[in-house]
């Protein structure tokens, strides 16, 4: 018996929150050179930051499923006059738990949607001119 197997869905959330809480924190401590005048790793730090914000817009754009075929598979109005098929919604918007509505928010946020993945790459345009300008 080998080593359990982690599920690819299991890695690629662990990649995605990896990848925010460094966005998070080299943008910080970028912001904190600004306002302190570290003026040699300032640059570097929010480089850093917007390269991670990218990173990470990819990773949950692919969490998300915004890569998948999703849309397309299902968007046959013939085969599925009604829209996908039920179990299919359910299973893509999982909930987890009604009595969490917050932590529930958080995590459609964060692995469904799509949008979210946009930000971030957005983000990571504006901190990257951030940084070329200071």
């Amino acid at each position: 018996m080998g080593a359990p197997r982690v599920s690819q869905g299991a890695f690629e959330k662990f990649l995605f929150i990896a990848l925010f809480t460094l966005v998070l924190i080299s943008l910080l401590l970028g912001l904190a050179g600004i306002v302190f005048g570290w003026s040699d790793v300032t640059p570097r730090l929010l480089n850093t930051s917007s390269a991670l914000a990218g990173l990470a817009s990819l990773a949950q754009l692919r969490l998300s499923g915004w890569f998948d075929l999703f849309t397309e598979l299902y968007s046959d109005t013939e085969k599925f006059p009604y829209g996908p098929p039920s179990f299919e919604m359910r299973r893509y918007y999982k909930v987890d738990h009604p009595e969490q509505p917050i932590r529930s928010w958080f995590r459609r946020q964060l692995f469904f949607e799509y949008r979210t993945g946009a930000v971030l790459a957005v983000m990571s345009f504006l901190i990257w001119i951030l940084a070329a300008w200071f």
